[in-house]
């Protein structure tokens, strides 16, 4: 993945997503709850990005796909794969 990654145009914005929900019907209100608490500020939910903090209304009888938006990164020249 990383080999992938470094492979990217200069200046290529990059998000490390974590998924904590796929396919399931829910409201997560606790779940995005202990996100915000454990200090991540953005998610995605169903493909779009909201701020933790943002009210986030979601069906609880449709099915949804959760992220944690973990990083952000640009991509730089400069950086060299290593060997570890």
């Amino acid at each position: 993945m990383v080999d992938k990654i470094l492979n990217f145009a200069e200046e290529t914005k990059v998000q490390i997503m974590a998924p904590v929900v796929r396919g399931r019907k829910g409201e997560y209100h606790k779940m995005i709850e202990d996100i915000r608490k454990s200090g991540f500020v953005r998610i995605r939910v169903d493909g779009n990005i909201y701020d933790i903090n943002e009210e986030i209304k979601m069906d609880k009888n449709k099915k949804h796909d959760i992220e944690i938006v973990v990083d952000r990164l640009v991509i730089k020249k400069g950086i060299q794969k290593k060997t570890f």
